[in-house]
């Protein structure tokens, strides 16, 4: 064996050693960068066949997508169940789905990237939505300056929780009186600037009070549907009417929860729901325009000017509409009898409510679901369906009690019984005779 001189031996042991901190200093360059990857799904019920890293458990979803993205072998992550009924998600090695006969959910790892994920306009992040126009939409109105900006990051959405009214006592009529006087008093109803801000809704004038305090129909009384309609009727919609028809106007007014100084809203989109019946309408000098769905139910809507001013105006659709079930996710059908006033830079603004009938109520909500682009409704081809809506419990159809199918049974019968005498000629003029009868004769 041939000896190196020292000072060779030496260079090779410190070369060796650089290449080595070489080498560690590109992993953790690498593992500080990151791997990022697009994901499909969830697929329910299905399962992605294979293991992979012996099937790595996880309890939490980002975890388990983080791990995958870092392994090329990875295709995806099945939640599955384990002994103690524990789920947990799994590394998994197929890059397809098969049914599962036990309701596992599966996400599939698609194209992968290192780096941080992009976010903002010019990345590849996924939109937030609303952040387009719909194009199903016809917007009217000649005062609107930036009609973008109803569907962008200044809009402010409002949302009316019942727990949250300070006071309900629109035009004196109850049931829970309060600070601002005869007046509906929601908190918290929205933030502006990272703060929240209140809603008053207070009656002009002494119309609406003096016309629904007396007022009595079909044994209901004004104080009684101010009970049952006024604040929230539907969870996230503010709500309020009239028991008599007529033409009365309302103050809406905006403050900080706080300070309850007055809060300028730079966009407003104030959607209303189920105008429908054509009993129902909307007029107000404040807004900038309007917008309904392409095609809507509504009879007419726009702006005009009258008396100086642009006066928007919305009629509402002659037909009956049911109500919406997901009032920010809206249906075709759910879109037809609503429509949307568009407000800028308001503090404040007056709306004037005409019925012609008795016992309507106007629904409203601080919404983007008429007017901007949102989540698509359309199915994926080769992806599942989402699942079903699922009634509640209260709601299923129960079996009918043992004496009320006995009794169904035997009209079923004497149906049956009828249809036949009435083919035999000798008996049709005692079916017409003894018609509250029951018959048998002829039958079998």
């Amino acid at each position: 064996m041939r000896l190196l001189p020292v000072f060779a031996l030496a260079c090779l042991l410190s070369s060796t050693e650089a290449a080595g901190s070489a080498e560690v200093v590109a992993d953790v360059a690498s593992e500080e960068l990151g791997r990022w990857c697009k994901w499909r799904g969830p697929y329910k019920p299905a399962y992605s066949p294979g293991c992979d890293n012996g099937c790595k458990q996880f309890t939490n979803l980002n975890h388990a997508k983080k791990a995958c993205a870092r392994r090329g072998s990875c295709g995806g992550i099945t939640y599955e169940k384990h002994r103690g009924n524990r789920w947990r998600w799994e590394l998994r090695r197929g890059r397809s789905t098969r049914r599962s006969p036990h309701g596992e959910t599966t996400y599939l790892k698609g194209s992968c990237r290192n780096g941080n994920r992009p976010r903002g306009r010019g990345g590849r992040g996924r939109r937030p939505r609303g952040a387009a126009l719909s194009k199903h939409v016809n917007v009217r109105g000649s005062a609107i300056k930036n009609l973008a900006g109803f569907c962008g990051g200044k809009v402010t959405v409002l949302s009316f929780n019942k727990r949250q009214i300070k006071t309900n006592n629109l035009g004196g009529l109850g049931p829970k009186g309060g600070p601002g006087g005869p007046c509906i008093w929601w908190t918290n109803v929205g933030k502006l600037n990272g703060r929240n801000i209140d809603l008053t809704m207070t009656p002009v004038g002494g119309a609406y009070g003096s016309a629904n305090a007396k007022y009595k129909r079909w044994g209901r009384s004004g104080k009684w549907f101010a009970k049952r309609f006024h604040g929230s009727l539907k969870p996230g919609v503010g709500s309020a009417g009239s028991m008599k028809k007529g033409r009365f106007v309302f103050l809406y007014k905006f403050m900080y929860s706080k300070s309850k100084k007055p809060a300028t809203i730079a966009f407003l989109p104030l959607t209303f729901y189920d105008l429908d019946g054509g009993k129902e309408f909307i007029r107000t000098y404040d807004a900038v325009g309007v917008a309904a769905s392409k095609p809507t139910g509504m009879q007419r809507y726009g702006c005009k000017k009258k008396g100086g001013k642009q006066f928007c105006f919305a009629d509402g659709a002659r037909r009956e509409y049911p109500f919406p079930r997901n009032f920010d996710r809206l249906t075709k059908r759910d879109k037809m009898p609503c429509v949307t006033f568009l407000f800028q830079n308001k503090a404040s603004f007056k709306m004037i409510y005409k019925t012609t009938y008795d016992h309507r109520v106007f629904m409203f909500k601080g919404s983007e679901a008429l007017i901007c682009k949102g989540p698509s409704r359309r199915r994926v081809r080769g992806k599942p369906s989402p699942p079903m809506h699922r009634r509640r419990a209260s709601k299923q159809r129960r079996r009918a009690p043992p004496a009320l199918r006995r009794r169904a049974a035997i009209r079923r019968r004497s149906r049956k019984c009828n249809t036949r005498v009435t083919s035999d000629p000798l008996h049709g003029a005692h079916r017409r005779r003894y018609r509250r009868h029951k018959m048998t004769i002829g039958c079998r």
